[in-house]
């Protein structure tokens, strides 16, 4: 991974739990994001949500 990127997203948006696993080999910084916060987010931003879904769409190309 670079400078600034980010894995997991994805499962946000689903009811299913998926453990995530990452070694790093270089100092890092790691948020935990809880989905029902994630959710108030995007609902009082829609410019957020609408980004989220661009950025979804990027990856997923």
């Amino acid at each position: 991974m670079k400078d600034g990127e980010c894995f997991g997203e994805s499962l946000l948006f689903i009811d299913h739990k998926y453990s995530m696993n990452a070694i790093a080999i270089t100092m890092c910084e790691v948020l935990i994001l809880k989905k029902t916060l994630f959710f108030n987010l995007i609902q009082q931003n829609p410019k957020l949500c609408f980004e989220m879904n661009k950025w979804l769409s990027k990856t997923a190309f």
